[in-house]
C-alpha cells in the first residue's frame, strides 16, 4: 500500500543530485582557496627568510650578549620573554635546559645552510628557530595558531560567510536543477495515468529543452491512448450486433451438446464485450466520481443478495469501526462484487471473508478466500487487463478483467490496490480509499 521513496524528512533525496553538485562546488572551492592560500604562504615566508632573517640574526645576537655560561633557568625565561616564544638551550654535553622541545630536532629540516646565521624551520605546526650561542644552542619555537581566539569577530564573520555562502551555493544549484524535479514529479503522475500533466518551461537551455520533449511525450502518449480507447469502443460496440444475432439464432437451433456450447460461447463474448467496454468507461477522463454517502453493510448486502444461495452461505462479513464512507455507488458496487465473485471462483468451495475498516480517514476493504493461492512472480500482474496466471487459474473461466477493473475504480478513487497472496495460503485483496470529509 505505502510507495516507500528514498526521500529524507526534509524532502531531499539520499542521492540529491542537488547535494552532490553543491559538495562538488564547494570541495572544489575549498581546493582552489587552500592552494591560494598556501602559494601566498609559501611565497611571503621565503620573502620574510629572505629579507628579514638579517634582522632576527641581529636581534638574537644581541638579546643573546646579555647572557653568558653557565647558562640558568633564568636565562632561558629571559629570552622567551624578549622573544615572546618558548625557548630550550642544549649546552655542549648534550643536556636540555629546561628540558628538551616537543619535537625530535634531528628530523627538523633548517632552511639555511650558514651554521653562523639564525636558522628557520617549520615543522608539524611549530615556527623554529636556532641559533649557535658560546658552549650551546638556543632553540627558539611556537605554534601561530595556538594562542587564536576563534570566538573573535573576525573568525565567527568569516565562519558566517562561509555558511552564507554554503547556503547560496545550494540554493542555486537547487535552483539550476529544479526542472529535473519537475520532470520526476510528473513522470511519476504520468505513470499512475495523468497523461495532463505538464511541466512547466521557463527556460531554454538543456533542461528547459527536457521538459519540452516530456511535454510532447506525454501528449503524444494520450493521444495514442484515446485512439486506442476510441477504437476499442468501436469496434467492440461493432461485434455485440452480429454476435447477437449469433446467439438468437443459436438458440433456435435443435437443443444439443454443440448448440448448448454455441450459447454459451456466445454468452462469454458478450461478458468480455461488456467488461472491455465498461473498463474503458470507467477509466475514462470524461466520467467524473458521484460521490456520496455510502453504507458499508447495506453495500454488501445487496451484492449478496445477487449471488446464489450456496454461494451466499460461503460468505463471512466483519465490519469495525463507522459503517458510512463516501465512494461512487456504482463503481464500488462493480468493486465489491467482482471481489467477492473473485474470491468465491478461487476458493475451493471455502469460506470467504469480506471486512470492512472504517476509521480515521481512510476506508478500507478486505477480501479473502482460502483458495491454492497464486505464485509471487504473478501477483503484480494481476491489476493488468487480461492477465492469466496459467498455473493458479487454469481452472477459471475468467479472462482477466476483474482486478483490472477494481484498480480502475480504485485509481478513480485515489486510492490503492493491494494482492497478499503465496501458493497453499490464499489470496488477500485489500481496497484503500482515502476520505478528505470524514463522515460521522
Amino acid at each position: 500500500m505505502r510507495n516507500h521513496r528514498h526521500i529524507t524528512k526534509s524532502g531531499i533525496p539520499k542521492r540529491s543530485l542537488t547535494l552532490r553538485l553543491t559538495l562538488v562546488f564547494l570541495l572544489t572551492g575549498i581546493i582552489l582557496l587552500a592552494l591560494l592560500v598556501s602559494t601566498f604562504r609559501l611565497a611571503g615566508e621565503d620573502h620574510a627568510r629572505k629579507h628579514w632573517r638579517g634582522v632576527l640574526n641581529n636581534y638574537a645576537e644581541t638579546i643573546a650578549r646579555d647572557i653568558t655560561p653557565p647558562y640558568d633557568q633564568e636565562d632561558v625565561d629571559y629570552l622567551a620573554q624578549q622573544t615572546y616564544s618558548e625557548v630550550n638551550i642544549l649546552d655542549e654535553a648534550g643536556n636540555w635546559l629546561p628540558h628538551p622541545p616537543p619535537f625530535d630536532l634531528d628530523s627538523v629540516h633548517f632552511r639555511d645552510s650558514d651554521k653562523n646565521a639564525m636558522q628557520l624551520a617549520r615543522h608539524r605546526g611549530y615556527l623554529i628557530m636556532s641559533q649557535e650561542i658560546p658552549g650551546a644552542k638556543v632553540i627558539y619555537h611556537f605554534r601561530p595558531a595556538k594562542d587564536l581566539d576563534f570566538l573573535s569577530i573576525g573568525p565567527l564573520v568569516t565562519f558566517s560567510l562561509f555558511l552564507l555562502t554554503l547556503f547560496g551555493c545550494f540554493h542555486y544549484v537547487k535552483s539550476q536543477l529544479r526542472p529535473i524535479n519537475q520532470v520526476n514529479s510528473a513522470a511519476n503522475s504520468l505513470s499512475h495515468g495523468n497523461f495532463d500533466i505538464q511541466v512547466p518551461v521557463k527556460r531554454e537551455d538543456e533542461l528547459g529543452q527536457l521538459a519540452h520533449s516530456f511535454n510532447r511525450m506525454a501528449a503524444e502518449i494520450q493521444q495514442m491512448l484515446l485512439a486506442k480507447q476510441q477504437l476499442l469502443i468501436a469496434v467492440s460496440h461493432e461485434i455485440r450486433s452480429p454476435l447477437a444475432r449469433i446467439r438468437m439464432a443459436a438458440e433456435l437451433l435443435e437443443k444439443s451438446e454443440l448448440q448448448q456450447d454455441i450459447v454459451n460461447d456466445a454468452q462469454l463474448m458478450d461478458k468480455i464485450i461488456q467488461e472491455i467496454m465498461l473498463g474503458e468507461t470507467v477509466s475514462g477522463k470524461h466520467t467524473g466520481l458521484n460521490l456520496e454517502l455510502l453504507q458499508s453493510t447495506n453495500l454488501t448486502e445487496e451484492i449478496l443478495a445477487e449471488l446464489p444461495a450456496q454461494q451466499r452461505a460461503r460468505v463471512q462479513t466483519q465490519f469495525e469501526g463507522r459503517k458510512q464512507f463516501r465512494a461512487d455507488y456504482v463503481r464500488l458496487k462493480i468493486l465489491l462484487r467482482n471481489l467477492i465473485k473473485n474470491a468465491l471462483e478461487h476458493g475451493e468451495g471455502k469460506s470467504v471473508q469480506v471486512h470492512w475498516k472504517l476509521i480515521d480517514r481512510m476506508a478500507e476493504l478486505h477480501v479473502s478466500d482460502q483458495g491454492p493461492g497464486i505464485a509471487e512472480e504473478h501477483v503484480s500482474h494481476l491489476t493488468e487487463a487480461f492477465y492469466k496466471a496459467d498455473k493458479s487459474r487454469q481452472h477459471n473461466t475468467g479472462f482477466g478483467m476483474g482486478l483490472y477493473l477494481c484498480k480502475l475504480i480504485t485509481d478513480a478513487h485515489k486510492g490503492e490496490i493491494e494482492i497478499q497472496s503465496s501458493p497453499n495460503e490464499g489470496t488477500r485483496v485489500s481496497i484503500f480509499l482515502p476520505q478528505e470529509n470524514q463522515p460521522t
